[in-house]
Protein backbone atom coordinates (compact mmCIF):
# COMPACT_ATOMS: atom_id res chain seq x y z
CA UNK A 1 0.00 0.00 0.00
CA UNK A 2 1.32 3.44 -0.92
CA UNK A 3 1.65 6.50 1.21
CA UNK A 4 -1.04 8.25 -0.21
CA UNK A 5 -3.68 5.35 0.40
CA UNK A 6 -2.55 5.40 3.71
CA UNK A 7 -2.79 9.19 3.94
CA UNK A 8 -6.51 8.34 2.86
CA UNK A 9 -7.50 5.53 5.35
CA UNK A 10 -5.82 7.59 8.30
CA UNK A 11 -8.28 10.64 7.34
CA UNK A 12 -11.57 8.96 6.03
CA UNK A 13 -13.01 8.65 9.62
CA UNK A 14 -12.34 12.57 10.47
CA UNK A 15 -13.71 13.55 7.36
CA UNK A 16 -17.07 11.17 7.88
CA UNK A 17 -17.23 12.17 11.31
CA UNK A 18 -17.20 16.14 10.16
CA UNK A 19 -19.38 15.92 7.08
CA UNK A 20 -21.58 14.27 10.23
CA UNK A 21 -21.19 16.84 12.79
CA UNK A 22 -20.84 20.17 10.20
CA UNK A 23 -23.71 19.05 7.98
CA UNK A 24 -26.30 20.73 10.54
CA UNK A 25 -29.49 18.63 10.01
CA UNK A 26 -29.43 15.43 11.65
CA UNK A 27 -26.59 14.72 14.28
CA UNK A 28 -25.95 11.07 15.33
CA UNK A 29 -26.84 10.35 19.22
CA UNK A 30 -25.87 7.34 19.87
CA UNK A 31 -24.62 4.59 17.26
CA UNK A 32 -22.71 1.80 15.79
CA UNK A 33 -20.56 2.58 12.90
CA UNK A 34 -18.32 0.27 10.78
CA UNK A 35 -15.85 1.14 7.84
CA UNK A 36 -14.40 -1.29 5.95
CA UNK A 37 -12.03 -0.52 2.99
CA UNK A 38 -9.29 -3.32 1.32
CA UNK A 39 -6.36 -2.89 -0.48
CA UNK A 40 -8.76 -3.42 -3.44
CA UNK A 41 -10.37 -0.12 -3.13
CA UNK A 42 -14.11 -1.67 -2.20
CA UNK A 43 -15.43 0.06 1.05
CA UNK A 44 -18.35 -1.25 3.08
CA UNK A 45 -20.30 1.69 5.31
CA UNK A 46 -22.76 0.54 8.41
CA UNK A 47 -24.30 2.51 11.02
CA UNK A 48 -26.62 1.48 13.12
CA UNK A 49 -28.37 3.45 15.53
CA UNK A 50 -30.02 6.93 16.30
CA UNK A 51 -29.97 10.24 14.35
CA UNK A 52 -31.70 13.61 15.95
CA UNK A 53 -33.19 15.96 13.39
CA UNK A 54 -31.93 18.99 15.20
CA UNK A 55 -34.50 21.58 13.95
CA UNK A 56 -37.16 18.99 14.82
CA UNK A 57 -35.76 18.55 17.91
CA UNK A 58 -35.22 21.84 19.13
CA UNK A 59 -38.55 22.77 18.10
CA UNK A 60 -40.57 20.10 20.02
CA UNK A 61 -38.05 20.81 23.28
CA UNK A 62 -39.35 24.45 23.36
CA UNK A 63 -43.37 23.47 22.60
CA UNK A 64 -43.48 24.73 19.56
CA UNK A 65 -45.07 21.97 17.13
CA UNK A 66 -48.27 20.52 18.17
CA UNK A 67 -49.08 16.65 17.59
CA UNK A 68 -49.99 17.15 13.68
CA UNK A 69 -47.28 19.29 12.89
CA UNK A 70 -44.72 17.08 14.56
CA UNK A 71 -45.98 13.64 12.76
CA UNK A 72 -46.09 16.27 9.31
CA UNK A 73 -42.58 16.32 9.86
CA UNK A 74 -41.09 13.13 10.84
CA UNK A 75 -43.05 12.26 7.29
CA UNK A 76 -41.21 14.82 5.93
CA UNK A 77 -37.99 13.74 7.38
CA UNK A 78 -38.88 9.53 6.72
CA UNK A 79 -39.63 10.53 2.94
CA UNK A 80 -36.13 12.29 2.75
CA UNK A 81 -34.25 9.27 4.45
CA UNK A 82 -35.65 6.41 2.81
CA UNK A 83 -35.29 8.08 -0.46
CA UNK A 84 -31.83 6.78 -0.01
CA UNK A 85 -31.49 3.39 -0.96
CA UNK A 86 -28.92 2.74 1.98
CA UNK A 87 -31.48 3.40 4.48
CA UNK A 88 -32.55 -0.07 5.45
CA UNK A 89 -34.45 0.50 9.03
CA UNK A 90 -36.22 3.72 9.69
CA UNK A 91 -38.77 4.50 12.96
CA UNK A 92 -39.20 7.05 14.53
CA UNK A 93 -38.20 6.80 18.43
CA UNK A 94 -39.46 9.94 20.16
CA UNK A 95 -38.66 13.68 20.71
CA UNK A 96 -37.08 14.15 16.98
CA UNK A 97 -35.22 10.98 17.52
CA UNK A 98 -35.04 8.41 14.60
CA UNK A 99 -33.62 5.30 14.99
CA UNK A 100 -31.38 4.54 11.75
CA UNK A 101 -30.16 1.34 10.07
CA UNK A 102 -28.34 2.47 7.08
CA UNK A 103 -25.39 0.76 4.58
CA UNK A 104 -23.34 1.21 1.90
CA UNK A 105 -20.74 -0.44 -0.11
CA UNK A 106 -19.12 -0.47 -3.47
CA UNK A 107 -15.85 0.15 -5.28
CA UNK A 108 -14.29 3.92 -4.00
CA UNK A 109 -11.94 3.92 -7.28
CA UNK A 110 -15.27 4.25 -9.17
CA UNK A 111 -17.19 6.11 -6.70
CA UNK A 112 -15.36 9.38 -6.03
CA UNK A 113 -17.26 10.58 -3.43
CA UNK A 114 -19.22 8.70 -0.84
CA UNK A 115 -21.89 10.48 1.33
CA UNK A 116 -23.45 9.43 4.39
CA UNK A 117 -27.22 10.00 4.09
CA UNK A 118 -28.03 11.50 0.97
CA UNK A 119 -30.10 14.24 1.57
CA UNK A 120 -32.17 16.06 -1.01
CA UNK A 121 -33.48 18.70 0.79
CA UNK A 122 -31.97 21.33 3.14
CA UNK A 123 -32.99 21.20 6.98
Amino acid sequence: MNLQMKRLFRLLPLGIALAIALGGCYFPVRFDAEIEIDRGGYYSMIFNGYLAKVPLYADLRQNKLSLAQENERVEQVKSDLVRDSSTKEFQYHRQGLFKLHWEKQGDLLKAKFISFIRRTKTC
